[in-house]
């Protein structure tokens, strides 16, 4: 429903915008897919969105989005995929974590799941394999934060 994916990419945005102290600049991309988005014209980034309320929260990635992160892969030097976990948390995975999960060049759908672990923290595992380490859910881009600045 695209109520649904407004409120949700609206979350994703919001995480981003409250956890910057600088200036940003948000424009959302037509390529094909109208979750894709370009912060301060050098950071591409695909918000992947799930309603449920409780962890673990499962995302495909079809070829729409391969299509969109081939296409960043090309123009930007970084780029993440973000996911929104019902109304509780944001999780961002940066392009070289993104490539040991999922194989953006095989057409089939692929798959990345997120599961919340102790400490405000979350695992994630995709088609490929898992991520060595956790990630952040209660500040999602503070690790990121040097790239996005203008």
């Amino acid at each position: 429903m695209r109520i649904d994916k407004d409120i949700y990419i609206s979350l994703g945005l919001g995480s981003l915008i409250q956890n910057m102290e600088s200036e940003l600049k948000i424009q959302k991309l037509e390529a094909g897919n109208d979750s894709a988005y370009l912060i301060n014209d050098k950071f591409g980034v695909l918000y992947k969105y799930s309603t449920l309320s409780s962890s673990p929260w499962s995302f495909i990635f079809n070829l729409s989005d391969k299509i969109v992160l081939n296409d960043f892969e090309l123009k930007y030097d970084e780029y993440a995929a973000a996911f929104v976990c019902g109304p509780n948390c944001v999780g961002v995975i940066v392009k070289s974590e993104l490539k040991t999960l999922i194989d953006v060049n095989n057409i089939e759908n692929s798959r990345v799941t997120l599961k919340t672990f102790e400490r405000g923290s979350l695992s994630v595992s995709g088609s490929l394999g898992k991520l060595k380490r956790k990630i952040s859910k209660s500040q999602p881009w503070n690790r990121i934060q040097n790239k996005l600045i203008v």
